[in-house]
C-alpha cells in the first residue's frame, strides 16, 4: 500500500512528487483527481449534488479497499501520474471534504 497507510500529515511533499517522477499508476489504494470536486455552496446546486455524490463514492471505494489515498491536483493520463495542477483555496477545499464526509458518515450511522 502506498505511504505505508500513514496519516496525510506524515507524508512528505517529496513522496507526492515521486508519484509523478516515477510515473506511478492508480491502483486500489491510490486514486488521482486532476480537478477538485466542485463542492462550494455557490456552485450550481445540481452540479454540487453530483460532485458530493462522486466524492462520497470515491471515499467509500477507498475505505472498502482497506484504505488508501485520493490525491487531488495530479494530472493523469491513462491512470498514470503525469504532473500537477494548482488547487485554489486548498485549505478551504480540504475542510469542505472533511465536513461533508463527517456529515454523511453521521447520517448513515444513525
Amino acid at each position: 500500500m502506498w505511504f505505508d497507510n500513514r496519516l496525510i500529515s506524515e507524508i512528505k511533499f517529496e513522496e507526492i512528487v515521486d508519484l509523478v517522477e516515477k510515473e506511478i499508476g492508480e491502483d486500489q489504494w491510490l486514486e488521482f483527481k486532476q480537478e477538485p470536486y466542485r463542492l462550494l455552496k455557490n456552485s450550481n446546486s445540481k452540479d454540487r449534488e453530483e460532485q458530493v455524490t462522486e466524492l462520497c463514492k470515491d471515499v467509500a471505494s477507498i475505505a472498502n479497499a482497506e484504505g488508501g489515498y485520493i490525491i487531488i491536483g495530479i494530472k493523469e493520463e491513462n491512470k498514470i501520474a503525469r504532473g500537477f495542477i494548482n488547487v485554489e483555496n486548498a485549505i478551504d477545499f480540504c475542510k469542505s471534504i472533511t465536513d461533508l464526509c463527517h456529515q454523511y458518515i453521521r447520517h448513515y450511522w444513525k
